[in-house]
């Protein structure tokens, strides 16, 4: 099943972004009367019939509506932007692919980079979403620091923070529950340093390993995804 996506629905009235709007006309060819499958990432999928169709515009009436509850377990991920910008949107794709509730640019001593693409990476999320059939897009904030992250006043179950400074941590598989809202801390190239993992346990956070191999960053980031939607 092909999806589309629209974030502009009024009552039973489906409007497209223009990008949307071309991919239907040019790609995708779309007539009035044809059937659309569109996600709103709230955890909806509407399926409606194109209504008007255009040069540069489409609209869909919803026919009907299938609801998806969020999982009982959500994992947000703070993880640190990579110098090489496709490597972190791979990161982003992956994990809206798998589930991930929201994603954290993150901030710390060792950082390679502190800015970010933002309406880029949502425009990456939206296409992991409709590619995959996933009905929740992820929210994806600005660039925080570990310092103010780690302060932060939260409902998280668990905290954890993924580090290679000390050997034998207990494995996120074996720590991660099924239920709750998560947050896995991930940093860059060069590791969080001692000091930082000092912090974040003393704020709650338990340190843990993804395994033996020493991971690029946004290798870890997928990892822990996947972890995450082979246990939901």
């Amino acid at each position: 099943m092909r999806y589309f996506y629209s974030d502009d629905i009024v009552g039973s009235q489906v409007h497209f972004s223009a990008e949307e709007c071309q991919h239907l006309l040019k790609s995708m060819r779309v007539r009035e009367g044809d059937t659309l499958h569109v996600l709103d990432g709230k955890g909806n999928c509407y399926t409606c019939i194109a209504s008007v169709v255009s040069k540069r515009m489409v609209e869909a009436i919803i026919q009907s509506t299938e609801q998806h509850p969020k999982n009982d377990c959500l994992l947000t991920i703070a993880i640190a932007p990579t110098k090489n910008a496709s490597r972190f949107e791979t990161f982003v794709e992956k994990a809206t692919e798998l589930g991930v509730h929201a994603i954290i640019p993150l901030l710390s001593s060792r950082s390679e980079k502190s800015k970010i693409k933002q309406e880029r990476l949502l425009r990456i999320a939206v296409s992991a979403i409709k590619q995959s059939g996933n009905p929740f897009l992820p929210e994806i904030s600005g660039p925080q620091s570990l310092e103010d992250l780690v302060k932060m006043e939260n409902n998280f179950g668990q905290k954890f923070i993924a580090h290679c400074n000390t050997t034998d941590l207990p494995l996120l598989k074996d720590r991660m529950r099924q239920e709750g809202h998560q947050l896995v801390l991930i940093g860059p190239e060069g590791d969080f340093t001692v000091d930082e993992v000092k912090m974040a346990k003393d704020h709650g956070f338990e340190e843990i390993s993804l395994g033996k191999r020493r991971l690029r960053t946004e290798t870890a980031g997928i990892v822990v995804s996947a972890l995450y939607s082979l246990l939901n």
